[in-house]
């Protein structure tokens, strides 16, 4: 039995230079380049992919989304590929299967996923964090988060730390295979 392991470049995806301040709103688009994967939406933004290779992202609580599918009814043998990494976020709550939402830490870097989120400075001039509502589509046995047109059947939230060892998948000893 013999095991390939692909680059992120023959799944679609492209990679950008790891930064030790990387910040989602900031990610640099170089298709040339080896260090971070990324995520391309179907509208060309560019997002942190959700993988064992995004340590050096700044602290806080993410939301990344994997097993993902162009078509819902897919067989579920085939692994799915991983999606974006959401994030930075005040939380991420699950609501009755039916719909995931999230509170981003910058509303701001919010809109970097989600263009359409409105952000409406107060009479103070104070900006309230983002808030974003997903939808979970329900299928026969399972749901999946819908997020650019594509289905995600897994989905975890955990907190990336450079203090504490990361809640959850530890992105930065876990290998895959």
């Amino acid at each position: 039995m013999s095991l390939s392991i692909q680059s992120p470049s023959s799944r679609g995806h492209r990679a950008i230079p790891p930064s030790h301040s990387f910040h989602a709103i900031d990610t640099p688009a170089n298709s040339g380049s080896t260090g971070q994967p990324v995520f391309t939406c179907n509208d060309g933004r560019v997002l942190p992919l959700y993988t064992d290779l995004t340590a050096g992202l700044p602290d806080g609580l993410y939301l990344g989304l994997f097993n993902g599918r162009d078509n819902p009814f897919m067989a579920a043998a085939d692994p799915g590929f991983d999606g974006p990494l959401i994030g930075r976020l005040h939380y991420c709550h699950t609501v009755e299967a039916r719909e995931v939402r999230l509170e981003f830490v910058d509303p701001f870097e919010g809109r970097r996923f989600f263009p359409d989120m409105e952000i409406v400075a107060g009479p103070s001039g104070h900006v309230p964090p983002g808030r974003i509502s997903m939808p979970v589509q329900l299928g026969l046995n399972s749901g999946a988060i819908v997020f650019d047109g594509r289905y995600f059947a897994d989905w975890t939230a955990f907190i990336i730390s450079s203090v504490r060892t990361v809640i959850g998948r530890d992105l930065t000893s876990q290998r895959r295979i």
